[in-house]
């Protein structure tokens, strides 16, 4: 396993990824990977347990066939923890890593999006699929934390939030459930 205990300052990642097999342990201070682009990799037999601390930077976490428990990343932008957590639901489909890295500024191209570009949240998340890792047939829940008030821009209305995917170019609006005034799903 792999303890991270620092009162001050962060664990910069210099000359490569970090895998965890066992636990990964946050008791205090910040794995940044985001600097060097190195990701920290949670295996398939690995977890994470978190006092303080998160990973600022990308985290690839391991998601088995079927229906597995819902997956929390433990993520953020510097000093700003804005875990994202991945419910996937159904059969089948094929196990591998999924990476996600929190952003603390608006997505480069939020004007072609049909968000309200005065109200929203000054943050995203970027999420990639990795080696042979499918869905099939299954579906996910996803939901991500925000920093309130620090992230929310012109006193946008949170309870009336939705989400909007940005791939290949464009933008898909989904609708969120349960929005609350540090989350949407």
């Amino acid at each position: 396993g792999l303890t991270v205990n620092k009162s001050s300052g962060e664990v910069i990642l210099t000359n490569n990824s970090v895998t965890v097999d066992n636990t990964l342990t946050f008791t205090s201070g910040n794995i940044n990977g985001r600097t060097n682009g190195y990701p920290v990799i949670i295996s398939s037999g690995g977890s994470v347990s978190r006092t303080s601390g998160h990973v600022d930077g990308e985290m690839r976490r391991y998601i088995p066939t079927g229906d597995p428990a819902a997956i929390v990343y433990y993520i953020g932008s510097a000093e700003d923890y804005t875990p994202a957590r991945i419910d996937v639901n159904g059969a089948g489909g094929t196990a591998d890593f999924v990476g996600v890295i929190a952003t603390g500024s608006v997505h480069a191209n939020i004007t072609s999006s049909t968000l309200d570009t005065a109200k929203n949240v000054q943050r995203y998340w970027d999420i990639n699929p990795y080696g042979s890792f499918d869905l099939g047939t299954r579906d996910y829940d996803l939901q991500l934390t925000f920093l309130n008030p620090d992230d929310i821009r012109g006193g946008a209305n949170t309870s009336l939030f939705v989400m909007e995917q940005y791939y290949s170019a464009s933008w898909t609006q989904f609708a969120a459930s349960a929005p609350t005034s540090t989350t949407t799903t």
